[in-house]
């Protein structure tokens, strides 16, 4: 019973955090341009085991309307609901010999399959039980858009295996990454630099919506 219930809060989250999603990339006027991916990516992850790629499957969000296919080139999109007993703090405070954390398994399964669906980066949703959600995402994204740096209010800052990655509610992403900044970025610089981006720097401000809407 329990894991249905679980299943379900999933499913909801899922389809709200596509909804989001949807709405940030549109500036408020469309919340259809995100979707769940078949299976929450399966499908993409049994085909690579056949060295079979599977078009904008992987990850958890795919883009329905070829508008937001910027996005998922750009990123892997995975999203997680509930998990309340897990934090980041757990690699942190981690004992030698200890098993796996479950977000040390997050991020090792994320960087897998951003690498398996050819894009540049990826983020992680994360909203447990009663908490606000929050994205991760590799600080590499920061660095190659310096702009977004000026406007972030980073949450977490920490280091993963040699690697940076970065923390922040998900509303604060959304009124400090505008998708013009990642249009721009996969149209003029190849996925490499972004010192011709120009844009305004006032951030757009978009209110979360209830996940009952």
């Amino acid at each position: 019973m329990g894991a249905k219930v679980g299943a379900i809060k999933g499913f909801t989250f899922e389809r709200w955090c596509c909804k989001q999603l949807s709405l940030w990339w549109t500036d408020g006027k469309r919340d259809d341009i995100f979707w769940r991916t078949a299976g929450s990516g399966a499908r993409a992850k049994i085909r690579s085991k056949k060295n079979k790629n599977t078009y904008g499957q992987y990850g958890d969000v795919t883009a329905i309307d070829p508008i937001g296919s910027p996005l998922i080139k750009m990123f892997t999109i995975e999203l997680k609901r509930g998990y309340s007993k897990h934090t980041v703090a757990d690699l942190l405070d981690k004992p030698p010999g200890a098993k796996k954390q479950k977000y040390e398994q997050w991020f090792e399964e994320i960087e897998k399959d951003a690498s398996l669906s050819g894009s540049i980066f990826w983020i992680l949703i994360v909203q447990r039980n009663r908490r606000l959600p929050i994205i991760f995402f590799p600080m590499l994204f920061v660095e190659k858009i310096s702009i977004i740096s000026r406007s972030l209010n980073l949450t977490y800052e920490g280091l993963f295996k040699w690697k940076r990655i970065g923390a922040m509610l998900l509303e604060e992403w959304f009124s400090s990454i505008k998708p013009d900044y990642i249009t721009c970025y996969m149209k003029t610089n190849s996925y490499i630099s972004a010192s011709s981006l120009v844009v305004d720097n006032e951030p757009k401000v978009l209110t979360l919506k209830s996940q009952n809407d």
